[in-house]
């Protein structure tokens, strides 16, 4: 075990998953994190269904719709504020579509302007968004 992993134990680490269905409700990234000392919380299955929804229907053609933005950060904020989690990932199969794969790099570059739109009108500052950076691995 390395020194982040044992960190991450100590200090109990809770991520929130924002996913599409199938991921939010299998074990592939929970026991992935879990071996990194990374708690992961998911959003109720009524919230599951939704967020897998959106990301089917909007999130997959680059766009996202300002109902979906607010019902997506109340979601979070709920998570973030019931269940102490630290860290909020969005995954989005955007490039599955675009180009056939999910390739880290492909995530990064799609992934930027789709965080800066999702948070545009969140309150948060342009400073802050710009630390939202789209990564490809944990």
């Amino acid at each position: 075990m390395n020194e982040q992993t044992k960190l991450n134990h100590a200090i109990e680490v809770r991520w929130l998953l924002l996913f599409a269905l199938p991921t939010m409700e299998g074990t592939f990234f929970q026991n992935s994190f879990a071996k990194r000392g990374i708690e992961v919380a998911t959003p109720n299955a009524e919230e599951r269904t939704y967020i897998g929804a959106k990301i089917e229907t909007e999130l997959e053609f680059g766009k996202v719709l300002p109902e979906t933005q607010r019902a997506f950060k109340e979601i979070a904020e709920r998570i973030i504020r019931e269940e102490r989690v630290q860290t909020v990932v969005l995954g989005c199969p955007l490039c599955r579509k675009k180009y056939g794969n999910t390739n880290g790099k492909y995530q990064e570059q799609e992934g930027a302007p789709l965080v800066r739109e999702f948070l545009a009108d969140t309150g948060m500052t342009a400073e802050q968004i710009d630390r939202v950076k789209p990564r490809s691995r944990p």
